[in-house]
Formats: C-alpha cells, structure tokens, sequence
C-alpha cells in the first residue's frame, strides 16, 4: 500500500472519529449547554469548509486543468454545479427543505429523517476526502491541501453527530443514542475509499470541483441557517476563524 493511500485511510477515520466525538457529547452536556456551543461549533465548521473548497479544492481544480486560456473554468463549474445538483437531490431524497435542521428541536417523529439527511450527505463528503487524497496521488495538490479537506469535513461532522445523539437521547438511553450519531458517519470511510480509487487523470478537475460544490452546499444549507437562529453574532465568530486558519494553513503548509 503506498504512503499516500495509508495517509488516505488515517485521514478518513479521522473524519469517522469526529463523528463519533460529536456523538459522544451525549454522554457530558445537557441540551441547554449544547445550545449555547452550537453557534461557535456550527461557525467554525462552515469557515473551515468554505476555505478548504476555495483553497484545497477549486483553486487547484482550475491550475489542474486540461484545457487553457478562459476555458480553464470549464472543468471548475461543472463539477461545482454537479456537486451542488448532487447535495440538492439528498435533501429531496429525504424530503426536508433543509438537509438538517435545529439538532435540539426535532421530535421523535423527524428524527429517522435527520439520521437518513445527515448519513446520506456524508456520502459526498467521504468523496471529498477520497477525491482530495486521489489528486495528491496524481501530484494535481499537496498532501497538506488534502489534510486541509479531511481537517474541514472532519470538524463539520462533530455538530452532525452530536445533532444525532442529543436528538435521539430524548427518546433513547445515552449508549444507543451515541450508536445512531457514530454510525450515520460510517459511511464516509467507505466512500471515501471509492473515491480514493476512482481519482485519477482528466476526471480530477471534474471531481474536486465536485467536492467542493458539495461542501459549500452542505455548509451553507445545514449549518449556517440553524447556527445563526441560534446566535448570529457567535455564528460570524466562528466563521471568520474557522476561514482565516484553513487558509493560513492551507497557505502554510502546501
């Protein structure tokens, strides 16, 4: 197995750990607590994944280009626009106006639809790490830009878990609502592997683009609207700390 496909499966536990981290929280805060984190939590996320879609994903996308001059974006806004029209038909998939809504106001009754919302856009998300490591492997990136991706999506997951296992603990003992938030991100290590194999020659533009659409979708649909009910001022906090150091260390280190 070669160094970066190891790198590749660390990386892609990393992102199922913090999904099982977030689930966790379970187990040591009350809702209220979890309320009042959720806006700096849920901001950082979203500034994370922003940056790591400009930085790690679009911006090398479009160096990577097979073609030239302004056609250069052609490959960049396709994937995106797929990416984004991939995200749309989860959330129809699942039949919610907003892919995940408030994680502390859901009763028993929405709670089998945010599991399936939130495991299923993990699928794109797993891609994006699997499709990140694959671009390194074909030299189109750096390994610290696929870091970067793994690092955003991995720190986005915590707030999903937790919305699963704080969700389910009003109806659930604290162990079994743990399980359901771990295991809606089982599937990211999976996809990720899939993505990982598929990435390579001229579909890697296509494909980090693809990523990229996805995250932005996801960030801005799932996070950002509920983070913002919940304290507008904490949410842009989080945000514009969460961009400025995916970026510085995205600039840094690649």
């Amino acid at each position: 197995m070669s160094e970066t496909a190891i790198s590749a499966c660390i990386w892609l536990l990393f992102v199922f750990f913090c999904t099982a981290s977030g689930s966790a929280l379970t187990f040591v805060i009350s809702n209220k607590s979890a309320l009042r984190f959720f806006p700096y939590l849920s901001g950082f996320a979203v500034g994370v994944m922003l940056s790591a879609s400009v930085w790690s994903l679009l911006i090398p996308a479009i160096e990577s280009s097979n073609f030239t001059g302004a056609m250069k974006l052609f490959e960049a806004n396709v994937g995106f626009l797929l990416g984004a029209a991939f995200m749309i038909a989860v959330c129809r998939i699942t039949s919610r106006d907003n892919c995940v809504s408030a994680p502390l106001k859901n009763e028993r009754t929405s709670f089998s639809r945010l599991f399936t919302a939130i495991t299923m856009h993990n699928i794109p998300e797993g891609l994006a790490v699997g499709f990140a490591f694959g671009a390194v492997r074909s030299g189109a990136i750096g390994v610290a830009s696929a870091v970067a991706v793994a690092f955003g999506i991995g720190v986005q997951n915590i707030p999903e878990g937790s919305a699963i296992s704080l969700t389910a603990r009003k109806f659930l003992p604290k162990k079994k609502a743990f399980a359901f938030g771990a295991l809606s991100g089982i599937v990211e290590p999976i996809a990720g592997l899939l993505g990982f194999a598929e990435a390579t020659g001229v579909l890697l533009p296509y494909l980090m683009a693809f990523s990229a659409g996805a995250m932005v979708f996801a960030s801005v649909s799932d996070l950002l609207p509920e983070a913002l009910a919940s304290g507008k001022i904490k949410t842009a906090v989080g945000v514009a700390l969460g961009f400025l150091l995916m970026m510085s260390l995205d600039v840094a280190l690649g």
